[in-house]
């Protein structure tokens, strides 16, 4: 967010390549130098030891509220890409506060609304890893947070590693938007900084890690038609 007590940070899975005390190690001292708070996403690859994950930093879904903003960070990984049982529970519990907050953010890794049938068929994530041939997220979560009046953003993080592929992706609709982003090929590897305003309006920055400013353009420019 773009006050300097309210800057945080939120990393959307494939931290690392595998769960070892080392890999986790390293990542710690790289956050250190940032100095903000920050937060998991976890991915396939995070949890290959969810106990050593757990034992280190936690429940891997849960919510919290920042300056009026509801955030929840979502762990697919446990039921085949579903969110269901106790975490469906803590997302129910998380959206039932939405008249108390102004927006609301949700991360995962996977891009959950992704089928190979659907209008995001052309953005395919960068594995399918533990996914079931039906998930209950068109069924059960879109509704719950298309139902609300918040505006509702979803972050991903599972594009970007392979040279065919697709390195972010922006889709609106309703009071629902849709961002994934990624890195892994070098090339266009990015983030994206989201931005929100005093009014409580959002503004997004996509981050080129090539060094060029303004390199990949504006991320709103890539809506998905």
């Amino acid at each position: 967010q773009n006050h300097p007590e309210m800057r945080l940070g939120i990393l959307t899975g494939d931290i690392v390549i595998s769960g070892t005390e080392q890999n986790w190690d390293e990542v710690d001292e790289d956050l250190e130098i940032l100095a903000i708070e920050t937060h998991f996403a976890v991915g396939n690859h995070d949890v290959t030891d969810r106990e050593l994950y757990e034992n280190r930093y936690g429940i891997s879904y849960y919510h919290f509220v920042i300056n009026g903003d509801l955030f929840i960070i979502l762990d697919p990984n446990i039921d085949e890409w579903n969110i269901s049982g106790a975490q469906l529970n803590v997302f129910q519990e998380a959206m039932a506060m939405s008249a108390d907050v102004a927006n609301i953010f949700i991360f995962s890794h996977q891009l959950l609304w992704w089928s190979e049938d659907n209008l995001y068929r052309n953005v395919p994530p960068n594995s399918t890893q533990g996914k079931a041939d039906e998930t209950n997220f068109w069924s059960t979560i879109e509704p719950m947070i298309n139902e609300v009046e918040n505006p509702v953003v979803w972050f991903a993080g599972d594009l970007g590693a392979h040279q065919n592929g697709c390195n972010f992706m922006y889709h609106q609709y309703d009071n629902i938007t849709f961002i994934a982003s990624g890195m892994g090929v070098e090339e266009n590897d990015n983030f994206i900084i989201t931005n929100v305003h005093e009014d409580k309006t959002i503004s997004y920055e996509l981050i080129s890690l090539s060094g060029h400013e303004n390199a990949l353009g504006r991320l709103i420019d890539y809506q998905l038609k």
